[in-house]
């Protein structure tokens, strides 16, 4: 059906309908909660949070920029590990957004920012940037 383009050909154009958003959202949720807590357990094993903090943001929590972030599961997790190491703001198209916060996902101090990271300026300010499930996506040249 043209008015109703495939997943994988309306997230590369961006023209996403909220229905495929929220769908998505929910599966790609479900498919990195464990991967995610994995990822939160060795980064605050690690102490790279912590590193993080006291070389590049001293005064403050570090922000972390989930981009192409979806439901927020990898954020979520890191912030549950390490609540007062940093900050979230999730990044990724504005129909997903939309579907994260109607989903519920994520805790009340994670933000988000609307945006097509091909098209539109990155958000600033944040020492820490996340790509989880996002590059493979795309060819090496996009990428």
């Amino acid at each position: 059906h043209e008015s109703c383009p495939s997943a994988a050909v309306a997230w590369e154009t961006g023209s996403m309908s909220q229905h495929q958003a929220s769908a998505i959202t929910k599966m790609m949720h479900r498919l990195g909660t464990a991967s995610a807590r994995a990822l939160a357990k060795k980064v605050t094993a690690s102490k790279l949070l912590g590193f993080i903090q006291d070389k590049f943001s001293p005064k403050g929590p570090v922000q972390l920029l989930d981009i192409g972030g979806g439901s927020g599961v990898y954020s979520t997790q890191l912030l549950q590990a390490a609540p007062n190491v940093y900050e979230a703001t999730i990044a990724d198209l504005p129909v997903v957004c939309s579907a994260c916060k109607k989903g519920n996902y994520c805790p009340p101090q994670v933000r988000f920012f609307a945006f097509d990271m091909f098209k539109d300026p990155w958000p600033e300010g944040h020492q820490v940037h996340l790509l989880s499930n996002v590059l493979h996506d795309w060819g090496v040249s996009r990428s």
